[in-house]
């Protein structure tokens, strides 16, 4: 699935969390963003991503706000702190809800690997 343009805001509908279909919102925001990350640290339980701030802003046009909101509608996110100025999001989960190896799988595999992350984690309508 080619991402060329910007993903729709996930604000359009009343919970960006509504599927974890490839044609949500949220999940579009998410595998767009996740190309211009990388994993700098991870210990079970936090992770810390950095990212190339010029292309996340083209992705974000915006919308940090519901990055945030996307991610911290996932079950078992407890926190995030997004440092827009050092290209830094550090995500706080519980390891016991979140696979440790599945962060590898949603930021560095596959978009095939990553939906299908998304799809597990994402709360269905």
């Amino acid at each position: 699935m080619a991402l060329d343009s910007a993903p729709a805001s996930v604000s359009e509908k009343a919970s960006p969390l509504a599927s974890g279909s490839s044609d949500c919102p949220a999940t579009t925001l998410l595998l767009a963003a996740r190309r211009h990350c990388w994993i700098a640290h991870h210990v079970p339980g936090r992770l810390r991503l950095r990212f190339d701030p010029l292309a996340m802003l083209g992705v974000l046009n915006g919308r940090v706000n519901d990055l945030e909101a996307v991610l911290g509608q996932v079950p078992g996110i407890t926190r995030t702190e997004l440092n827009l100025g050092a290209s830094s999001l550090v995500i706080h989960y519980d390891a016991a809800r979140l696979d440790a190896a599945a962060w590898e799988r949603l930021v560095a595999g596959s978009e095939a690997a990553a939906l299908a992350v998304l799809e597990t984690v994402l709360p269905a309508a």
